[in-house]
C-alpha cells in the first residue's frame, strides 16, 4: 500500500494519439540511441587502446586506424545527443509520474549528466586536434570513455529507481537535495555491464563495417575488419554473458508475468539467436580481411540492428510489468484523445529527419580523407583570382 501511494498521477492531458504509436516511436528512436551509444564507447575504447599500442610499437596501420577513429568521434557523438532527447521525451508522456520523481531524488547526479557530456565532447574534440597533427590522443580519450562509463551508470541507475517507489519516501526524507544514490538494487550492475558489453560488440561491428564501406588503404581496410571481426565475436560473448546476468536478476513475479504472454516469453530467445549469428559473422570477417564484400557489412548490419531492438523491446516489457507490479500502473490505461493533423506533422517531420540522417551517413562513409593541405591552399588561390 505504502508503495501505491508515494508517487504522484499521471499527467490528466490526454494522448493525442494511442499509446502503441508512442511505444513504437519509443522502442525506434531509443534502439538508434543504444546503437549510438555502443559505437561511441566501442570507439572510444578501442581507439584509445590502439593509438597507445599504436605508438609504443611503432605500427603505423594500427596508429593511422586510431587516428580515423578520433576523427569520426566528435561528429558520432553529435548523433548520440540528439539520439537521446526524444526516447527521454516518450518516456515522460509514457511515465512522467515515475521519470520526474526518480530524477528529483538524485537530482544532483542528474543534472550533472549535462556537465558530464560537455566534458566527455570537450575531450573528444581535443584528442581529435592531436591526432591530426600525429600526436598521441589516447590520454584524452581515456578520459572520455570513464566519463561516458559514469553517464551510462547515472542513466541505468535513473531507470531503475523509477521502477521502485517504495524507496522513495525513505530516500526524499533522508537526503532531500537529491545528492545521495538509491539504496543497493541487484539489477542496477548487470543494467550496466549490458550496456558496457554491448558496446565491445558494437563497436568491432561498426569497424568491420566502415572497414568495408569507407575508402581505405588495403592495409588500414584489413586491419580494421579483421580486428573488428574479433572484437565483434568477443563483444557478442561478453554480451550474453551480461544479458543472462540481467535476466537472472529480475524478481520472479516479474519474470512469470512477461511468461504469460507468448511474444515476451520467446523474445530472450530470439535476441539470443540474433547475437549469437554474429559470431560466425565476425569470424568470417577475420578470414576475409581485405576480400570482404558490402554483403557481410550489410548482413552484419541488420542483425545487429534487430539485436539491440529486440532488447529495446524486452526492457519495456520489463519495465511495464514492474510498475504494474510495484505500483499497479499500466501506461496502455492512459486517456487518448486523437489529434492526428499534429501527430502526422510530426510523423512527417520525423521521418524526413531519419531520411537526412541516412544521406549524412552514407555521405560520410564516401567520403576521402585530406591527405595535405596544399590541394585546398590551389584551390583558394584559384577562387581568389
Amino acid at each position: 500500500m505504502i508503495a501505491l501511494l508515494s508517487f504522484p498521477s499521471p499527467d490528466p492531458i490526454p494522448l493525442p494519439a494511442p499509446v502503441l504509436l508512442f511505444k513504437l516511436l519509443h522502442g525506434a528512436v531509443l534502439t538508434l540511441h543504444f546503437v549510438t551509444v555502443q559505437w561511441v564507447l566501442g570507439w572510444i575504447l578501442i581507439g584509445s587502446l590502439w593509438n597507445l599500442l599504436g605508438r609504443c610499437r611503432g605500427d603505423a596501420v594500427m596508429t593511422e586506424s586510431s587516428v580515423k577513429l578520433a576523427g569520426s568521434l566528435p561528429v558520432l557523438m553529435t548523433y548520440l545527443i540528439n539520439f537521446g532527447i526524444p526516447p527521454l521525451l516518450f518516456t515522460q508522456v509514457l511515465y512522467g509520474n515515475f521519470l520526474y520523481s526518480s530524477s528529483v531524488l538524485i537530482g544532483a547526479w542528474w543534472i550533472s549528466v549535462v556537465f558530464l557530456v560537455i566534458a566527455a565532447y570537450s575531450m573528444l574534440y581535443a584528442g581529435n586536434a592531436r591526432a591530426a597533427k600525429a600526436r598521441a590522443w589516447w590520454g584524452f580519450g581515456s578520459g572520455a570513455l570513464i566519463v561516458g562509463i559514469a553517464i551510462a551508470m547515472i542513466y541505468s541507475t535513473n531507470m531503475t529507481l523509477m521502477l521502485r517507489p517504495a524507496v522513495w519516501t525513505e530516500m526524499f526524507r533522508l537526503h532531500p537535495s537529491g545528492t545521495v544514490l538509491p539504496p543497493h538494487d541487484a539489477t542496477i550492475v548487470p543494467r550496466w555491464l549490458l550496456m558496457l558489453a554491448s558496446s565491445v560488440m558494437m563497436g568491432g561491428l561498426t569497424l568491420v563495417v566502415t572497414g568495408i564501406w569507407q575508402k581505405n588503404t588495403a592495409e588500414v581496410k584489413a586491419f580494421m575488419v579483421r580486428q573488428g571481426g574479433w572484437l565483434m565475436a568477443f563483444g557478442t560473448m561478453l554480451q550474453l554473458a551480461a544479458g543472462f546476468q540481467v535476466f537472472q536478476t529480475q524478481p520472479g513475479v516479474v519474470l512469470s508475468r512477461l511468461a504469460e504472454n507468448r511474444f515476451y516469453q520467446w523474445l530472450p530467445s530470439v535476441w539470443v539467436g540474433l547475437a549469437v549469428g554474429l559470431i560466425p559473422l565476425g569470424l568470417w570477417a577475420v578470414v576475409r580481411r581485405e576480400k570482404a564484400t558490402g554483403w557481410l557489412a550489410t548482413g552484419m548490419s541488420i542483425i545487429g540492428f534487430l539485436g539491440t531492438a529486440t532488447m529495446v523491446i524486452y526492457r519495456d516489457a520489463i519495465r511495464d510489468s514492474t510498475l504494474w507490479i510495484n505500483a499497479g500502473y499500466n501506461a496502455w490505461d492512459l486517456k487518448v484523445v486523437p489529434n492526428w493533423p499534429i501527430v502526422s506533422l510530426f510523423l512527417g517531420t520525423f521521418v524526413v529527419g531519419l531520411l537526412v540522417i541516412a544521406w549524412l551517413i552514407s555521405i560520410a562513409l564516401k567520403s576521402k580523407p585530406i591527405l595535405d593541405d596544399e590541394p585546398i591552399q590551389s584551390k583558394t588561390q584559384e577562387i581568389a583570382l
